[in-house]
């Protein structure tokens, strides 16, 4: 663990920048990223960057980063538990970490089962974009599956309802974004000019009214790197804002800003603060992104909950006593590209992460549903974090139907 993080910690949350404030419940706003060993996932000599926080269709969390403790820039994998804390991570496999070259910038996303794994690898003065594939249960890569040149300063992915979108930014104000048809669509990228010169770049978008999407980046302010937010909404003119982050800001070098949607929008990024030279992860915990006041306005117009119709198994439904694929189709009132999770649970166990299968219903697979009578609840939330009202249905299985 860092040395004298406590001290630092007392005397900054004294300080004018006010980067640390305590609350009786969730603690420090500003935290490193903690192990389950008692140990930072940061270590004291060596650089820790890009972090970026990847949610399975299952509910899952894992941090990916990348750093040169090994020698060269690998990626690394940590699993995050429900407390927020994390298991001590790993580099992933050989053939994604290569010590002839610099792995950087992981994104990477759920693509029913697999990981997309997206990278930035220098080798010498080349620069390219990498694609995996990877088993979502070891994250052993599958499949390679591109390759191409890309002088770029940082990569970032928008995360749009279903659709995802890679986007690489080059430290001025122009960033391209990719669409993903399988492979990244190299030839026809979309040029999208910014308020600030970019070199590192984050987005999530918003299926309301005619769409909007908000930026998180890093860019260069009088010889340092500042976390920045910017906006667009979507309509017959684009309208361009930009986002106060003040809250966001400190005297020092803070790099590869990351949203977690689910967690409440928490900011994951790297900082040199400890003035070594070096980069360490750190999160913002209670006043994060959603917050803000720009984007605290339109989240608040927008407070209707979503609301799911029955799915399967119905009320009073009979089903053979066999494997039980539990379905919930999309809401009725909202955007469905709006929904990042639905949730299950059977007869009063923990509620499960279900998965979406890209055409209009959210389903898990049960291997066996035992004769008798069940309860199934299900509810939902969508990227403003609204949850649905939990649907309650009993049905009856048996190996003879009525």
């Amino acid at each position: 663990m860092k040395k004298g993080i406590l001290f630092i910690a007392a005397m900054l949350a004294i300080s004018s920048c006010g980067l640390f404030f305590v609350d009786g419940t969730q603690g420090a706003l500003l935290t490193p990223l903690a192990t389950v060993s008692g140990d930072s996932i940061s270590t004291d000599e060596y650089n820790e960057k890009h972090p970026f926080l990847l949610r399975l269709q299952n509910g899952d969390a894992y941090l990916l980063f990348s750093s040169d403790r090994n020698g060269s820039y690998d990626i690394f994998l940590a699993k995050m538990g429900d407390n927020g804390v994390f298991e001590n991570p790993e580099p992933l496999s050989p053939e994604i970490n290569s010590n002839s070259s610099d792995e950087l910038n992981p994104v990477a996303f759920d693509n029913y089962g697999e990981v997309e794994l997206t990278f930035i690898r220098i080798t010498g003065s080349i620069t390219n974009i990498v694609l995996y594939s990877l088993n979502s249960a070891d994250f052993i890569p599958v499949n390679y599956l591109q390759t191409f040149p890309e002088n770029a300063s940082g990569i970032g992915l928008l995360k749009s309802g279903a659709n995802f979108y890679l986007l690489s930014s080059y430290g001025g104000k122009e960033i391209k974004q990719f669409n993903y048809i399988g492979i990244w669509d190299n030839g026809f990228p979309t040029v999208i000019t910014q308020l600030n010169n970019v070199s590192s770049i984050n987005a999530i978008g918003l299926q309301i009214s005619n769409g909007m999407d908000f930026f998180i980046e890093s860019a260069l302010v009088n010889g340092k790197y500042k976390i920045l937010a910017e906006g667009i909404f979507y309509g017959a003119m684009s309208t361009r804002f930009d986002i106060s982050t003040s809250l966001y800001q400190s005297e020092d070098n803070n790099i590869s800003p990351y949203i977690d949607i689910e967690s409440g929008y928490k900011v994951y990024f790297a900082s040199d603060r400890y003035g070594k030279g070096n980069y360490d992860l750190y999160r913002y915990n209670i006043l994060t992104y959603n917050h803000l006041p720009e984007v605290e306005s339109v989240f608040s117009e927008y407070s209707e909950r979503p609301a799911f119709p029955a799915g399967y198994p119905m009320n009073s439904d009979w089903v053979y006593v066999s494997n039980l694929n539990i379905a919930v189709p999309d809401p009725t009132n909202t955007y469905p590209d709006n929904i990042v999770r639905v949730y299950f649970s059977l007869d009063n166990g923990p509620f499960t992460g279900m998965s979406y299968n890209g055409d209009g219903t959210w389903e898990y697979t049960i291997d066996y549903i035992a004769e008798g009578v069940h309860t199934l609840r299900t509810y939902g939330k969508d990227v403003l974090l609204h949850h649905s009202l939990t649907n309650s249905v009993t049905f009856t299985s048996a190996y003879v139907l009525p």
